[in-house]
């Protein structure tokens, strides 16, 4: 049986056209770049995605490792062989046990399910940069998603007693969709993926907005439940401004795949949610001329006369230890 999606196949910040209207570059960057071979910029981005080289430590750790490096790994019900989360995990951890990975998840809770690039599952340390962009939504929405913002603010002022009443139940315990006093049985949507239930559409949206989150799961279907008390104590509800936040996301994004487009990085972890990405990677630049150490942020690169892109510190050119995040050196390059 399927889990039931709680946003559809036309959902717009998957199905976008996303270009430098979409995020606000009019113009790409440019600077002065160094040199290195298509060669070592795919060495790059393998060896950013984990997906060379071995891992150290227990399976739980290496699994941290691997996610805390990608920033999210995305969740899909599909079954054909294995969900696609335990794939990305097995191509790069290997063998490990499931019950490792909900052990993380359901137990020590370094672990949570949030729609970041989609349906994911992602740090608790990085709560933070979530919970800022919770706190914002749907404002935090780019153009990238379409008429999605105005439409979650419209549909969010409409459904206030709803939204009051799965609060109030979730204040008891725990629930599986089914179990919510307001959810009556309908057909699925005309796309086919989602349950078409206002209580789905309700709990995809407080998820966004930071109110509820996935506390467990009973066969295929989600348990929810509320942050404040299935979080631990060690999650910070720090909330970044909006620069800080969107500065972070791109950050992760170039010290996850190496080397990235500004398109890519507007897709990739944070989806959607860069307001102003040029400023961020305007930001990011200025920052890579005053500092090599691990803080350090990405710079602009020109790859064969094709595109902008923005790239971690070439792999032939950086003399530091790999570190949980890899090479600590940022520095542009032409590829």
């Amino acid at each position: 049986m399927r889990t039931p999606r709680t946003v559809p196949r036309n959902d717009p910040a998957k199905h976008a056209k996303v270009n430098s209207r979409h995020i606000g570059l009019s113009n790409p960057l440019s600077e002065a770049a160094i040199s290195t071979s298509l060669e070592l910029a795919r060495r790059l981005a393998v060896t950013k995605q984990h997906l060379a080289g071995k891992t150290t430590g227990s399976a739980m750790d290496a699994i941290l490792s691997v996610i805390r490096d990608l920033g999210y790994v995305q969740l899909d019900p599909i079954n054909t062989v294995a969900p696609s989360h335990v794939l990305v995990l097995w191509s790069r951890v290997g063998n490990f046990r499931l019950s490792d990975l909900d052990r993380l998840l359901w137990d020590e809770k370094k672990l949570f399910e949030h729609w970041s690039h989609a349906a994911s599952i992602v740090l608790t340390e990085d709560y933070p940069l979530h919970y800022s962009l919770m706190r914002r939504y749907p404002e935090s929405l780019s153009k990238s998603w379409g008429g999605w913002r105005a439409k979650a603010r419209t549909w969010l002022a409409r459904h206030t007693d709803l939204r009051k009443a799965i609060l109030r139940q979730l204040k008891r315990g725990p629930l599986r969709l089914t179990e919510f006093e307001e959810y009556v049985p309908t057909k699925r949507s005309a796309d086919g993926w989602t349950s078409g239930s206002d209580v789905s559409a309700a709990l995809f949206h407080l998820q966004m907005r930071g109110e509820v989150m996935v506390v467990g799961h009973q066969g295929n279907q989600k348990i929810w439940g509320l942050p404040e008390t299935f979080l631990p104590s060690w999650a910070e509800r720090k909330e970044l401004t909006e620069q800080e936040a969107e500065r972070a996301g791109a950050e992760r994004t170039i010290r996850a795949l190496g080397t990235a487009s500004p398109s890519e990085i507007n897709i990739y972890f944070l989806r959607g949610r860069y307001l102003n990405l040029k400023k961020a990677l305007e930001h990011l630049q200025k920052e890579s001329t005053r500092s090599v150490g691990f803080k350090s942020p990405g710079s602009p690169a020109k790859v064969n006369d094709m595109s902008m892109i923005w790239t971690y510190r070439s792999l032939n050119r950086c003399t530091r230890t790999r570190g949980s995040h890899g090479c600590p050196c940022w520095l542009p390059s032409t590829i």
